[in-house]
């Protein structure tokens, strides 16, 4: 696994919901339905070819499995090997696509980056550079489940004997984890909970810097500094302005 950065950045508008957790220290787990790319958390992931030996594999676990009905270990072995490639290929496929949209409508993911100087990060995320930019410290408690986003050319291939013999769970979380290589100068990290719609509360120690986006109004820049000067005593306010020699936002 990657080692995860010192600090990660979130990006923000400026609205109700946004100061509201910011006001009380915490991060909100959004429904990734609402997200730009419909390919994110919802990728339609297969299965790498079975082997004869993975079936010897599979079929020996469920024979000697209490659990599986006597009826269902008779039709087991009455199938051939070549025949057993398909039914469990078919089993497999239906359990992904199963659990994918019933993981997909219960998740919550919230999002990082490791570059706050991006200008797309700025334009995309942060309200058209009207919005601004959390720096957060990592190593407290709510980031030790940090995962960093892998970015492929191609849907993703899963092994197909957890869906059999072990716990499919890990190859789920990472389907979430998966985005389309055009993606990547996101240089995203995400946060994952079973459960949408929910927040976790963070000390005001994690929150290093406040950064400002550079066509944000003076009006809503009194207001941010207000509550950062009050909450995050400790945080820098930095104000952020429009290059004029790179394609980026300086500080």
């Amino acid at each position: 696994m990657e080692r995860k950065p010192e600090t990660i950045y979130r990006f923000e508008s400026f609205n109700t919901l946004t100061l509201k957790n910011l006001v009380k220290s915490c991060i909100y787990f959004g429904s990734p339905k609402s997200f730009n790319d419909p390919y994110d958390c919802a990728i339609n992931a297969s299965i790498h070819p079975i082997s004869i030996g993975e079936v010897m594999q599979i079929k020996n676990s469920w024979l000697s499995d209490p659990k599986v009905p006597e009826h269902h270990k008779n039709e087991i072995v009455s199938y051939n090997n070549e025949e057993l490639i398909g039914i469990f290929t078919q089993i497999a496929n239906n359990v992904i696509n199963t659990k994918r949209d019933e993981y997909s409508e219960t998740i919550g993911v919230v999002c990082f980056t490791e570059n706050s100087e991006d200008a797309l990060m700025w334009a995309h995320y942060g309200d058209k550079y009207k919005g601004f930019c959390i720096e957060f410290d990592t190593k407290f408690e709510l980031f030790k489940k940090l995962r960093k986003v892998i970015y492929l050319d191609e849907m993703p291939l899963l092994n197909p004997l957890p869906f059999f013999v072990d716990d499919q769970a890990g190859q789920f979380a990472d389907l979430y984890n998966i985005k389309f290589s055009a993606w990547s100068y996101e240089k995203e990290w995400r946060l994952i909970h079973k459960e949408r719609d929910t927040s976790f509360h963070y000390p005001p120690e994690a929150v290093i810097n406040i950064y400002i986006g550079p066509l944000m109004e003076e009006p809503y820049v009194e207001v941010l500094s207000l509550i950062v000067k009050n909450k995050y005593p400790h945080a820098n306010i930095i104000r952020g302005q429009l290059s004029n020699t790179h394609f980026k936002v300086e500080f």
